[in-house]
């Protein structure tokens, strides 16, 4: 049963980390400068990395990829895609502001993944090869650093103008 739960668990994150990279493609296309479109990019580079580890992870346990689940958060981010351009369209900063508090959620959820795999390595020797560890540091930096975007966009996008 833990097996199958844990494979749910990890497949559900691996979606997530697609949806996240599809959003990126889509919030780079609503950044307003160069050095937000870097950021992104630097951004983007490192979710891949995560994703990376998340699919070695799944490799070393004899975990599937279900391709279903992998589809349905590749169409759930073509829905926000669309929320985002409606947004964008009458006020540009706050299609970038919703973009990043996605973005943001997103990466919560990764937080706590590593979090929660790095409890469960403790009683499970096949996680152990793995520094969960510095994965929820590197997450939690990922997630401070859009946060600190998201609120200069908010500052913008809701501050009066003189």
């Amino acid at each position: 049963m833990a097996d199958k739960d844990l494979a749910q668990y990890l497949n559900a994150h691996l979606a997530g980390s697609v949806g996240a990279l599809e959003l990126l493609e889509a919030i780079q296309h609503r950044a307003l400068n160069a050095p937000q479109q870097e950021f992104v990019r630097e951004l983007r580079a490192e979710i891949e990395e995560s994703q990376a580890t998340l699919r070695a992870l799944m490799v070393q346990l004899g975990i599937e990829e279900h391709r279903l689940e992998l589809a349905a958060a590749w169409l759930g981010e073509k829905f926000a895609r669309a929320r985002l351009a409606v947004t964008a369209s009458g006020h540009p900063v706050l299609g970038w502001l919703e973009g990043l508090e996605m973005l943001g959620l997103g990466i919560q959820g990764q937080v706590a993944l590593w979090r929660a795999l790095g409890a469960v390595a403790v009683k499970n020797p096949a996680l152990r090869g793995f520094d969960f560890g510095s994965l929820t540091r590197q997450a939690a930096a990922q997630f401070a650093a859009v946060e600190r975007e998201r609120l200069t966009a908010a500052v913008t996008a809701f501050s009066a103008e003189p």
